[in-house]
């Protein structure tokens, strides 16, 4: 019979650290704006709004990932308790992995 001797943890065995909602709504999901000539925005929030074909809504932690096009506005609800509006005629939101990407000034392109 063979002795088993403890194994060096591999990614597939590793124990993912979880992280509560309430700490994402306290530390914030990071948050860039970009124009064709530079960056607007980055920083933390707690809530990023805007309006879509839809309507209104709103991108909060663990949020699904999505890309959409918007129009209007972004409101930024930072995690620090700020808030900042950016009128928009148009943009195309990109939400992955806690992260949001939104690119402005794209509608001439192409």
């Amino acid at each position: 019979m063979q002795d088993s001797q403890p194994t060096e943890p591999t990614p597939t065995t590793q124990v993912k650290k979880t992280v509560s909602a309430e700490e994402l709504m306290r530390k914030g999901f990071s948050v860039s704006i970009y124009t064709l000539e530079s960056v607007t925005y980055q920083g933390r929030a707690r809530i990023v709004s805007s309006i879509n074909e839809k309507g209104p809504f709103d991108v909060l932690p663990l949020h699904a990932n999505f890309i959409s096009i918007i129009k209007d506005k972004i409101m930024i609800r930072e995690a620090e308790g700020g808030k900042k509006e950016f009128p928009i005629k148009s943009g195309v939101m990109k939400v992955y992995q806690d992260s949001i990407f939104i690119f402005l000034g794209v509608e001439g392109l192409g």
